[in-house]
């Protein structure tokens, strides 16, 4: 029963500390470091002694004291670095491009390939015509009298 309460005890101290990383890594995957060096998530930048990382989680863990939500704690990044902040950008206005190109620009391939794949099989299947056209009469009379001797 003592060990039973200790755990709780410890798991009570130590609960809202997992919550906010879990936070903490949640928004740092969806955020962008702004130390102008690298092009990493926050939660992943790996420089050296990234001053941008360290300000950018102290700024969350700050919000999350003052009892900010995650949308909140990202709107407060947009006001102050813009929306090159954000890992995705918000599927709205010009930005809804990004969202919608790859899916016209795949299909508009698909349907290109189709056309070249059926205009291919087109123009194989008119050069087998024609190539049986264009055989020497002589040659083809040779071979009918050839198949009639054989099936006698």
């Amino acid at each position: 029963m003592p060990r039973t309460v200790a755990i709780l005890v410890m798991l009570a101290m130590f609960w809202p500390q997992v919550i906010r990383s879990d936070v903490v890594d949640d928004l740092g995957s969806k955020l962008l470091c702004q130390c102008g060096n690298c092009a990493y998530l926050l939660g992943n930048c790996g420089m050296y002694g990234c001053s941008s990382r360290k300000v950018m989680t102290q700024k969350i863990d700050l919000a999350l004291a003052e009892g900010k939500n995650e949308e909140a704690i990202l709107d407060d990044f947009v006001n102050q670095y813009s929306l090159k902040v954000l890992a995705t950008p918000p599927a709205e206005g010009f930005n809804l491009l990004v969202w919608i190109l790859p899916f016209f620009g795949g299909s508009l391939g698909l349907i290109l390939a189709g056309c070249v794949v059926f205009s291919l099989k087109k123009k194989a299947a008119l050069a087998h015509v024609k190539s049986a056209e264009s055989s020497d009469p002589a040659i083809l009379q040779k071979v009918e009298k050839e198949l009639q001797d054989f099936s006698r």
